[in-house]
């Protein structure tokens, strides 16, 4: 019968655990966006959307630079984040150098972001630096981790 089928569906929808991580700390940005970001040649900035329960509602480019620096473009992530109707959300960006050791360049331009997102209802939660050999927060004072999960050969 249809309406047991369709009751059946539900049920299994509603109970099967989510794939998609709640973001509540930097490794699992990490975990998220490094294969992604640990080998380009480019510095690039990537912006995680957040729902309500902090998971990611998508993954977007927001820049790319060159070797050394990349820029923010403040009024296209908030009209990016508008159009999504996002709360909240993470940056990240990686050093193509290899080392996570954000800039006090980085840490400036995370607060910064986050005093202008704030007026407009806007939180970032985290701006994560990825590179070759870990990952560090450049909005929080938090040591630079190295990679569990990702071993590389030289």
């Amino acid at each position: 019968n249809d309406r047991i089928s369709a009751l059946t569906s539900l049920l299994e929808h509603l109970t099967r655990s989510d794939p998609t991580p709640v973001i509540n700390q930097a490794q699992v940005i990490d975990r998220i966006l490094a294969e992604k970001m640990i080998f380009a040649s480019a510095e690039m900035v990537m912006v995680l959307p957040l729902d309500g329960a902090g998971r990611p509602l998508a993954q977007h480019r927001l820049s790319e630079g060159s070797i050394d620096r990349c820029s923010i473009p403040l009024r296209s992530l908030v009209r990016y984040l508008l159009n999504l109707n996002a709360h909240r959300f993470v940056l990240a960006h990686n050093h193509p150098s290899g080392d996570p050791t954000p800039s006090e360049h980085d840490r400036l331009i995370s607060r910064r972001i986050q005093r202008h997102c704030a007026t407009l209802d806007l939180t970032l939660v985290d701006h994560v630096v990825i590179a070759r050999s870990g990952f560090a927060s450049a909005l929080h004072e938090h040591p630079i981790q190295k990679r569990s999960w990702l071993h590389l050969q030289a």
